[in-house]
Order: C-alpha cells, then structure tokens, then sequence
C-alpha cells in the first residue's frame, strides 16, 4: 500500500467513525480524508528531517535501527524519532510537542527490554528499564526493537 493510501484509509475509517458520533457520515468522511492527507504530508516531512539527523548520527556511530517514535515524559507522548547505534539508544523529538527534547540511553545500563501495553490496549508500547530510570516509548515493529536491543545488551557484544 503506497504512503499517502495507507494515510487516508486511516483517516476515512476516523472519519466514518466520527460521523457515527456526530451523525454526519458525509462531513466525518470528508473530515477523515483530510484529516488522512494532512497526517501523511506532516509524517513525510519528519521522515525527511530525521533523515538528515540520522546522517548525522551516523559520523560518530553506526546505525542499526531506527523509526518514528513517541517517548512518555508524564503525560504527553512527545514525538520524533528513535535511534539504536552500536552504543546508544538516541531519541530526538521533532518541533511540534511541548517538552521538546533529546535522550541518550548507553546500551551499556539498559538491564531489561519489555513490552507493554500503550493506553492498555495497544500493542506498541517498548518499555527500557535502565540503572537510573524507566523510559515508555511507542514505536512501529517493536518486535524487531525488543529483538535488537536485548541482543545487544543480552549476548555483551562490544558496546
């Protein structure tokens, strides 16, 4: 399914569900369409942004993994991007979230990967639990990224 068809399907079946709600199935539909064609142009841009910072990761490290992300500080789910190196785990958040910010976790105190649970029912959510703190993040693929990292940290390759 090409980018921006994947974006409006999922913006149509918001909008059919919020014409239920407001019983208004033309204007919900619309409203999902859009709603579809704006995301996938905001979600293009940041793919194009990151690209370039993870250029720039990639002077100093080398990349394994990477994606579109959320990481929970309280109660926002700031967005940007998540990055695992041969040593670091990277998040960087884009410019649209109100707790803005960069976190550098050494895979080198990580001591568990878990799942869990987004919002208790979406099954997205990667939970790090370091030496100093327990970080929640909302990734794609997060079989992969559990996989990976517990490689990692599991197997003591070189970090």
């Amino acid at each position: 399914m090409n980018f921006f068809n994947k974006y409006i399907l999922s913006g149509l079946l918001f909008g059919i569900l919020f014409g239920l709600v407001t019983k208004s199935a033309i204007s919900g539909i619309i409203g999902g369409i859009l709603f579809g064609l704006i995301i996938s142009v905001f979600v293009k841009k940041q793919i194009k942004n990151f690209e370039k910072i993870k250029d720039e990761i990639s002077k100093e490290n080398t990349i394994i993994f990477d994606g579109a992300a959320n990481h929970f500080m309280g109660k926002e789910a700031v967005g940007g991007w998540l990055y695992l190196t041969d040593k670091l785990l990277i998040f960087i958040s884009h410019n649209n979230n109100i707790q803005n910010h960069e976190m550098i976790i050494p895979l080198a105190i990580i001591q568990k990967v878990e799942k869990y649970l987004t919002l208790g029912v979406v099954p997205n959510g990667l939970k790090i639990i370091s030496v100093d703190e327990e970080d929640k993040f909302v990734v794609n693929d997060r079989k992969k990224w559990i996989q990976l990292l517990q490689q990692k940290f599991e197997n003591n390759i070189d970090i």
